[in-house]
């Protein structure tokens, strides 16, 4: 494998790079996923000046790689690039190729990256909210970044003694700075955060007095904003905008088309597998980004024709189950869904239209108020969003111009 990439860069890394018996197959597990000629030639110069690095840090073996190896590879790397560029030649960044070679490593057990493990107060903290609580992974994640902010704030390492001491002007002082940051929204998220924390701070005896009865909240008022949505014509005409003659083009439409069709979160996209399409049976099952409930909806012909162009004429041959993949090599699944939101944005921007809201939650909330002036009830917009609650969908009605216009009151019926 190493002679078709260049044989002249494997005979240098062979016998001074410490990574010589990875090689081979790391390379072969970059082509497999679609990396071409120029790309592995990268990845194996990457690996090569790394190995050589190391070799002045006399680092013999691989378990003996550190993070602050890492820290100071990518750190001299950063600086040659830079007076690469100066040079105006063409250097490629080496982050994403290195996080890639490290992955490879991980997975095969040749290396662990060291993970710090919390204080041990916090490390129980986040086992009540999974285990007492009851909380999904992403939520725990929320005030695990919440948390992590505050103790930074106050300069603590989260230890019971350094938490001891901490005084309601403290948090007053981190809800400040954190506010001139966040919305009002957010606010309200980290103020519950610090409730949940100070209160377990409480129970476990490492403060005095309960200091969460003193966070205040903001307020907030039920249906007080306006759900953000544009004209449904407007919207359709984003699937035609994309190329049917490119494989990106023919995800781009596939996707946008998902969203106008169904209104689904862009997390659920990017979890369609192969599998949740029953062709015969003409029904696509999405998996709920809160709480993973499934939900199946019928198969529109529209929907299962871009489907279609997309896996015979743009989807990458891969192993992964997916629907959508990456364009580019590694042709593995999207990340998140904020990549279907910057597609969505990128194809409204393509579009000339204006809006303060550009993710793909916009389409979310266009589907509602098309569907409610449709003349559908809430209690089937509800169920097509997935909401549990039927209240939910009430903000939408205060869209429905022609319906309020109707019911309106006269000028002399209100002031007589």
């Amino acid at each position: 494998m190493l002679s078709d990439v260049d044989q002249r860069q494997a005979a240098v890394a062979r016998p001074v790079n410490l990574f010589a018996p990875h090689l081979d197959h790391y390379l072969d597990e970059l082509k497999r996923f679609g990396h071409g000629h120029v790309s592995l030639r990268n990845h194996l110069s990457l690996v090569t000046r790394l190995g050589e690095y190391l070799a002045t840090r006399r680092v013999q073996h691989v378990s003996e790689l550190r993070e602050e190896h890492l820290a100071d590879f990518l750190r001299l790397e950063r600086h040659r690039r830079e007076e690469t560029t100066r040079a105006r030649r063409r250097v490629s960044a080496p982050t994403c190729l290195f996080a890639g070679f490290l992955r490879h490593l991980e997975q095969r057990g040749h290396w662990r990256r060291k993970v710090a493990s919390p204080p041990p107060v916090l490390d129980r903290f986040y086992r009540f909210l999974e285990t007492e609580r009851g909380l999904w992974p992403a939520t725990i994640y929320l005030y695990r970044h919440f948390s992590d902010k505050c103790l930074l704030h106050l300069h603590s390492d989260g230890s019971a003694a350094s938490l001891s001491s901490l005084k309601i002007s403290d948090v007053d002082a981190f809800l400040v700075a954190a506010g001139r940051n966040y919305s009002r929204k957010s606010m309200g998220v980290i103020g519950s955060v610090m409730r949940v924390l100070l209160r377990q701070l409480f129970r476990e005896g490492v403060l005095k007095q309960d200091l969460s009865r003193c966070v205040i909240l903001p307020r907030f008022y039920a249906l007080e904003r306006l759900p953000c949505a544009l004209p449904w014509k407007t919207l359709r005409r984003l699937p035609g905008l994309a190329d049917p003659k490119t494989p990106c083009g023919l995800r781009d439409r596939a996707i946008l088309t998902i969203l106008l069709a169904y209104g689904v979160r862009p997390g659920e996209v990017v979890t369609l597998r192969l599998e949740d399409i029953d062709w015969r049976r003409e029904t696509i099952r999405f998996r709920r980004s809160k709480k993973g409930r499934p939900l199946n909806f019928p198969l529109t012909r529209e929907v299962g024709e871009t489907i279609v162009a997309y896996i015979r004429r743009g989807r990458p041959c891969a192993s992964a189950r997916e629907v959508f993949l990456r364009c580019d090599a590694p042709h593995r699944a999207l990340s998140r869904g904020r990549v279907v939101s910057h597609l969505v944005c990128r194809y409204l921007q393509k579009a000339g239209i204006q809006s303060q809201h550009k993710g793909a939650g916009i389409i979310r909330h266009s589907l509602a108020v098309h569907l409610l002036r449709k003349g559908h009830p809430l209690k089937t917009i509800t169920d097509v969003l997935g909401h549990r609650d039927p209240g939910t969908a009430y903000h939408y009605t205060k869209l429905a111009i022609e319906d309020l216009q109707g019911v309106a009151l006269s000028a002399r019926e209100v002031f007589p």
